[in-house]
């Protein structure tokens, strides 16, 4: 027979359920964003159109941006303590964006 699990086992699991749920939102909301962003710049700026590599890019950059924002301000709001370690979080995340945005 299982044993049950403890409240504070319980209580952690629907944390990290909610923050996997956030996560996955922030995540497709990105997806699409970075998608149509693609999308319009390649196609739908009339003379202007950028080149397929540029449209990604730029596409890339811009959902990258709004995911950290997301992330930071929904999915992971109550693991933020303060504000002194945003520069630090906001470098950390953008080498690693930039080093999968070169891959």
């Amino acid at each position: 027979m299982p044993m049950p699990l403890s409240a504070t086992v319980r209580t952690r699991l629907r944390t990290l359920a909610g923050e996997l749920v956030k996560f996955a939102v922030v995540g497709g909301f990105c997806f699409v964003l970075d998608t149509g962003l693609a999308y319009v710049f390649r196609f739908r700026l009339g003379s202007h159109n950028l080149g397929p590599t540029t449209s990604k890019g730029l596409s890339t950059i811009i959902a990258t941006g709004v995911s950290y924002l997301g992330n930071r301000l929904w999915s992971f709001s109550h693991r933020v303590d303060d504000d002194a370690s945003h520069a630090k979080d906001l470098t950390v995340y953008a080498a690693i964006n930039g080093v999968g945005l070169i891959i």
